[in-house]
């Protein structure tokens, strides 16, 4: 009979098993296979192989793999690497040495633990696309042996493991808890933070049975600073969803905030910094043009799901992810009102878009803000240009250099303040290039006060002023 978790198994060769395992990851005699080389699992494998593990990456993007190995998207190691150069360069030789990358299925049969981060997105209509999670089940049913471990990542709702992954995977014939363990841990990574590098972020880890989060947790050990098992698989599932719909809602309640406090007078920003004063029961967000992302879009979506299956209403989630999913829309209103105080037509205006991602100096363009604002302004208008430092991606916008987009438009809107604005003098070139604009400012960036006062500026969350 399968083992419930929080069962304590007394029989002594499920005990010695579980013992040898967790030895071989002790002595990192084990091999890792890392399924979905994205975001999350790109760092992760390379953080697995920095540690001494011989591991395997997996994807089936060919696109990917090249992207990898020549180094294109070595940026995303930056929660891994030392900053000294010297040891960044050792640190990346280890990863190379430990890390083999491949889209062929066969590498996998080496695998002594398999962690699945393959993506999760969202379908049109805004239910779970839980396709690539699932064919990647079936990938490692053909490989799967007694006594591997199998760790799901990739972000889901509270029950889905149980319900999915574990009866794909039992279609190898072996029972998760018995035969193969079966664990849930939620990646926590957040991209282009140099302060929480993914070895310092705790470790959820809830697994089918008390063994498997033992298993897991003594893997996760090996690779972290600290690890925190939970009693099931649905608190670690649920944990995942509370963190990022934390954030959801109270950027949602700031944005919704802003655009009162602006009709009042009252700077955003500015209450926002006073609030932070207060050294206990306050914790800040700030308004923004949307959010973006591979979570916090997504995963109030994945409980309302879940919710809606058991009949139950969450509809301060749902009002949340609505005003989050409005504020690009908002972003437009702003800059046709602000176009309008200067007594210029939307329809006639030239716009530049300053930044395309979703997110300050990280190259992620998933569910970017940027994209509806870019769709609704081309909409209006025939000349719209975009630029990035960081992506050729446009939505469909003309593109230039960063001084070909901003040269003479009517209305330019900053989406994302990477410090390549900040390093390039944006203000100078603003106001060298276009003098008698508007300027849309959503992320508190640009200083007001280097600007000429024939330029009409307009921060998100401020009440509007000139120059």
């Amino acid at each position: 009979m399968l083992q419930k978790h929080g069962q304590k198994t007394n029989t002594p060769k499920v005990q010695y098993r579980t013992e040898m395992l967790k030895q071989k990851i002790k002595d990192k005699t084990v091999v890792v296979a890392v399924l979905g080389l994205g975001h999350v699992g790109y760092p992760m494998s390379s953080l697995f192989a920095k540690n001494g593990f011989q591991t395997i990456g997996y994807d089936i993007s060919s696109k990917r793999l090249s992207d990898i190995n020549q180094g294109k998207v070595i940026s995303e190691l930056t929660s891994i690497l030392p900053n000294d150069e010297t040891h960044k360069q050792k640190t990346l030789s280890e990863i190379a040495n430990n890390l083999k990358i491949s889209n062929k299925e066969e590498i996998l049969k080496s695998a002594d633990v398999f962690v699945v981060d393959v993506p999760t997105p969202l379908k049109e209509n805004e239910t779970p696309n839980l396709l690539f999670l699932t064919k990647t089940c079936k990938t490692i049913t053909k490989f799967l042996r007694k006594e591997t471990l199998v760790i799901v990542e990739s972000t889901i709702y509270p029950g889905a493991t149980e319900e999915i992954v574990k009866p794909l995977l039992e279609e190898s014939g072996l029972h998760a808890g018995d035969d193969f363990y079966l664990s849930f841990s939620p990646e926590r990574i957040d991209p282009g933070n140099k302060k929480w590098s993914l070895e310092k972020i705790p470790k959820i880890v809830g697994g089918i049975n008390k063994e498997s989060v033992d298993v897991a947790s003594s893997l996760f050990s090996q690779i972290v600073e600290k690890v925190v098992p939970v009693s099931s698989l649905q608190v670690a599932e649920a944990t995942k969803m509370l963190e990022n719909i934390f954030r959801s809602v109270n950027i949602a309640l700031v944005n919704d905030l802003s655009k009162f406090f602006e009709k009042m007078g009252i700077d955003t920003w500015e209450t926002v910094a006073a609030a932070s004063t207060k050294p206990f029961g306050f914790l800040p967000h700030y308004p923004g043009p949307g959010v973006g992302g591979h979570c916090i879009p997504k995963d109030p979506f994945y409980l309302l799901y879940k919710a809606r299956k058991m009949g139950t209403n969450l509809e301060f989630i749902e009002e949340a992810a609505c005003i989050n999913r409005n504020m690009p829309l908002y972003v437009v209103h702003i800059a046709e009102e602000t176009l309008n105080t200067c007594n210029k037509n939307v329809r006639e205006s030239s716009f530049a878009v300053l930044g395309v991602t979703y997110k300050k100096d990280v190259l992620d363009i998933r569910r970017t803000p940027s994209k509806t604002v870019i769709t609704e302004l081309r909409k209006v208008s025939k000349n719209v240009m975009a630029f990035d430092p960081l992506t050729d991606e446009t939505f469909g916008a003309k593109t230039g250099s960063l001084e070909e987009t901003i040269k003479g438009k009517d209305c330019i809107i900053l989406l994302v303040n990477h410090s390549y604005f900040r390093e390039n003098s944006i203000e100078d070139k603003i106001n060298e290039l276009a003098p008698n604009c508007c300027l849309i400012d959503t992320r508190n960036f640009i200083d007001s006060s280097k600007l000429k006062k024939s330029i009409i500026y307009r921060c998100l969350g401020k009440p509007l002023k000139s120059g």
